[in-house]
Parts: C-alpha cells; sequence; structure tokens
C-alpha cells in the first residue's frame, strides 16, 4: 500500500539523476563531471558509478544543465526548485520515473534540434518536457484508476484553485463509461480519492488545487502556470 512506498527526497531524486547521466555513454559522462569539478566519483556502486547525495553539488550540476533560473531572472523560478515543484503530486512525493523523462524527454528534443547553443537543457526545453510528463503520468496512474481519465476530463478547461462545490457539481454531470466507474458515485467521495491520490490538494481557504504534473495533461488552467497545450 501507500505507506509502504518509499518517499523520495529531493536530495535522492537529484542523486539518482547524476547516477543516470554518469553511467550513459560518452561524452555525457565528462560533461557531467566537468560541471561538478572536484567532486569524488564513486567507481562501483551499484548499477554503475555514483556520486554521494550532496545539496550544493546537485544544484552546480542543474545550473550547468539548464542555467540557475528559469527565466533571465529568478521571477520565473530557480531551477533547482523549479523541477521537483513542477513534478510533486498534492501528497507532495515525486515519482522518480518522472524525474527521469522530464531531463531525458527534454534533452531527446534539444539534440533534435538544439534551442541555444550555450546550454544543454534550455528552461523552454523543460516547460516543453513537463507536457509529456504529464500525460504519462495521468496514463500511469489511470492503469489502477481509470476513472480518473474522466474526472480529470469534466475539469478541463477550469482554472485552480477552483471552489470545491464547483468541482462537486461537476462530477454529478459526468456521465462515467461502464469500466471506467469510481469507486462510489457520490460525487464528494471522488473528490475525497483524488485527494487521497495526490491528483488534486486543499488549499488553506479550503479550494481545490492540482498540481502541475496533472494539471497540464487536464487541460486545467492556472494563473501564470506552465501553458496547456491547445
Amino acid at each position: 500500500g501507500k505507506s509502504s512506498t518509499l518517499r523520495w527526497t529531493t536530495t535522492h531524486l537529484y542523486a539518482m539523476l547524476a547516477k543516470q547521466l554518469l553511467n550513459l555513454p560518452d561524452p555525457c559522462p565528462e560533461y557531467v563531471k566537468s560541471l561538478i569539478p572536484g567532486v569524488k566519483i564513486n567507481p562501483d556502486s551499484v548499477g554503475g558509478i555514483s556520486i554521494d547525495p550532496d545539496e550544493d553539488v546537485h544544484r552546480n550540476l542543474i545550473n550547468g544543465l539548464v542555467g540557475q533560473f528559469m527565466g533571465k531572472s529568478n521571477k520565473k523560478g530557480v531551477t533547482f526548485r523549479w523541477i521537483p515543484s513542477h513534478l510533486q503530486d498534492g501528497l507532495g512525493e515525486i515519482v522518480p520515473r518522472s524525474m527521469t523523462y522530464l531531463i531525458g524527454s527534454a534533452a531527446e528534443k534539444e539534440l533534435d534540434e538544439p534551442s541555444n547553443k550555450n546550454i544543454l537543457l534550455p528552461p523552454k526545453s523543460l516547460q516543453n518536457a513537463l507536457q509529456e510528463v504529464s500525460k504519462e503520468r495521468v496514463e500511469e496512474v489511470a492503469e489502477e484508476h481509470k476513472w480518473v481519465f474522466d474526472a480529470g476530463e469534466a475539469l478541463r478547461g477550469e482554472r485552480v484553485p477552483i471552489e470545491r462545490k464547483r468541482v462537486i457539481q461537476k462530477f454529478k454531470n459526468v456521465k462515467w463509461k461502464k469500466d471506467f466507474r469510481p469507486p462510489s458515485d457520490e460525487s464528494e467521495k471522488i473528490v475525497e480519492d483524488l485527494l487521497s491520490l495526490g491528483i488534486m490538494r486543499q488549499t488553506s481557504d479550503g479550494r481545490l488545487h492540482m498540481p502541475d504534473i496533472y494539471r497540464i495533461a487536464f487541460g486545467v488552467r492556472r494563473l501564470g502556470g506552465v501553458r496547456v497545450p491547445r
């Protein structure tokens, strides 16, 4: 169950990412090492070489790959914090696969059509890749909970945070497909299920928010948020 799943901290996620990059074919490992000079490389850990988890080292790595900010200044966010905050669900948890997929998908597109010769992964490449990551995450959750597709679809075009009663009203109008029914037909219970899955979270004033990892794929809008594809 959920309680026995391993909670990944940001530090562990970045350490995992560094390890994956260090074990890719050349020239990637050499490039990574050049971004974190003087860092001790552990040669023979399980699954290849790695570095010790260290927030400063990870920050240097991300700043080297993407840049310190997600825009010209910190207005759009500090990259090192932007990545986890856009990958976490309503319970504050991040699936390691989402981190790998975000960086991998951004890198793939940049290799095809580099948009900035000075930096490997420009911020825009991460913002675009987030759309793919969001879609994939929804599909992963829907493998076990098929009904989330229609629940998310019911909120398409809405803006979060959103009043709880509006969400409940939206769910009352859903014609659930036969094999895609939620565990309960009660709209209030469906909201509770979305909260416990981390697809939504409650704000301090009682409204409902949807984290970007789900919001983007469901076409839900947020003021100042990463754009939802039309």
